[in-house]
């Protein structure tokens, strides 16, 4: 004490300004239990002090006695009063000396928390974190601090926050003490997380790489059409995996391991009943201090019915006669129909490349700027193109999606066709009425319901009307025409023979003009 704090008395002085308001415990562990040369102190607030424990005459105070036991009695009376479950562990992370306080809280009996036994109160998402905090703090000699869900003995899952020590008394790791304090009132309870987990019909299922062990939830198990007690390895789920699927898990698995990034599939799995189902599988790798992977965990969920529904909305899209196709947000073309084979000229094979590089004739457009627009305001977006390698016009409605975008191209050739040839019959009329404009008869042009689509100047100077005011107007009103004969029968003369001779009576604006053929 002496060493450590200087004289009793400078002691006091630090001790004795707390008197009436707390009490100080302070615990010296021996050197056999020095938890990494750190002096722990334990201040706990008290209304009633203990009299002799704080007298300011140093004969009348009462002093425990030194010795291994007083050691062990102060360590325990720290732990029990700071956390709510402490317990000890050797090097390698077994449990060789029973701990009362563990017991108490997961009430595990001594045969099944001896050795790697405890490890089973802890959530098992959750153990491959908890024994890389308890490698790192061996290898790195330092306490670390994590946390887990660990069950307690009413079967409930509680979210404890652990702090690992070393004990190392003479530079080498000798036991791990490992504390924890139930923060579960601070986060979501596990019966919650449990709940949600059963709800959403996840599996889990973890690969130790160190121990090459493969644990799996009973719903997992139960995604692969497996009995809930039947013992499985990693080898046994593969084998249920549609075999032309397995390669592209293996691929999965690689990149993610290479990139240290989590990972995403989707297969199909064959029941031992030979039905097919589809799973998708997010997994994430845990790797250890030296950055080498130690752990595998993951979560399985039946996508069979969305499949399905997959299934029957790409046989819409190979029935439509639009062309359709899909690119993600990267510009790689996902999905395409048969009819964009046939009418842009995409195959198969395109599947997985950039927009951009197979279809180049895109770059510097308008139709390249409407698309990369509807890609960053996610606003659908339509256009006219024209595809030069299979000479047809296309109009396309872009739809921004979650993930890319999707675009129905629909052609429109033909109305394009015919635009043109009214625009050239409209300039053709336009340069014929300008002819006719120039004679001196009256000359008038109708449509087939004989209203005025031509009104010369010759027809102005004749019946008084100017060329805005006759156009549109059915002409035997506006002339008060009278006939030969009925007009049916003109009609049909002119329907059947393409033209009609005869006299025609008029009138204009003032009165009665005559006849005319």
């Amino acid at each position: 004490m002496d060493t450590l704090l200087g004289s009793r008395n400078q002691w006091d002085s630090v001790v004795h300004p707390l008197k009436n308001t707390m009490t100080c415990a302070l615990m010296l562990l021996g050197s056999e239990t020095l938890i990494c040369g750190v002096l722990v102190v334990h201040v706990k607030r008290q209304k009633n002090l203990m009299p002799l424990s704080h007298s300011p005459d140093p004969e009348e105070r009462n002093y425990p006695s030194p010795g291994p036991a007083a050691a062990t009695d102060r360590f325990l009376a720290v732990m029990q009063g700071t956390a709510d479950l402490f317990w000890i562990l050797t090097s390698t992370g077994d449990m060789q000396e029973i701990s009362p306080s563990w017991q108490s809280f997961t009430g595990q009996q001594d045969s099944s928390c001896q050795g790697p036994g405890w490890l089973d109160a802890v959530y098992l998402a959750d153990r491959p974190q908890l024994q890389t905090m308890l490698r790192r703090s061996v290898l790195s000699n330092q306490p670390v601090e994590s946390e887990c869900h660990i069950r307690r003995s009413d079967g409930v899952y509680r979210l404890i926050r652990l702090r690992v020590f070393p004990v190392c008394p003479d530079a080498m790791i000798r036991e791990l003490i490992v504390c924890g304090t139930d923060i579960t009132s601070e986060q979501m309870s596990e019966a919650q997380i449990q709940l949600a987990v059963n709800a959403s019909g996840e599996g889990m299922w973890h690969q130790d790489f160190v121990t090459h062990q493969f644990v799996a939830t009973d719903q997992c198990k139960q995604l692969y059409g497996i009995a809930s007690d039947t013992p499985i390895i990693y080898e046994s789920l593969l084998a249920l995996v549609h075999p032309d699927d397995r390669a592209l898990i293996q691929e999965l698995r690689e990149r993610a391991l290479a990139e240290k990034k989590d990972y995403r599939s989707e297969f199909r799995v064959i029941w031992p009943d030979e039905s097919v189902h589809w799973l998708a599988s997010r997994a994430r790798y845990i790797f250890d201090i030296d950055n080498q992977p130690s752990d595998l965990i993951g979560a399985t969920i039946d996508i069979t019915e969305l499949k399905h529904a997959e299934e029957r909305i790409v046989a819409i899209l190979e029935s439509i006669t639009d062309a359709f196709f899909q690119v993600d947000r990267e510009w790689r073309v996902t999905y395409m129909n048969r009819r964009a084979n046939t009418f842009i000229g995409l195959s198969q094979e395109v599947l997985g490349q950039h927009l951009w590089d197979v279809r180049p004739d895109l770059l510097g457009t308008s139709s390249e700027q409407h698309l990369r627009a509807a890609m960053e305001t996610q606003q659908a977006i339509s256009f006219d193109y024209f595809i030069p390698q299979m000479q047809k016009w296309a109009e396309v409605h872009v739809y921004p999606m979650q993930d890319g975008l999707s675009l129905y191209l629909q052609d429109i050739t033909e109305r394009k066709r015919m635009e043109r040839e009214r625009e050239q019959q409209t300039a053709q009329l336009t340069l014929q009425a300008g002819l006719i404009d120039l004679a001196h008869d009256a000359i008038l042009v109708c449509d087939l319901q004989s209203r005025v689509v031509c009104w010369n100047q010759g027809a102005k100077t004749l019946y008084g009307w100017t060329p805005q005011e006759a156009a549109g107007q059915v002409t035997h009103t506006l002339l008060q025409t009278g006939f030969p004969q009925p007009l049916e029968t003109i009609e049909k003369q002119l329907e059947h023979e393409g033209q009609w001779e005869g006299e025609l009576t008029h009138l204009s604006t003032v009165g009665f003009c005559g006849k005319g053929k």
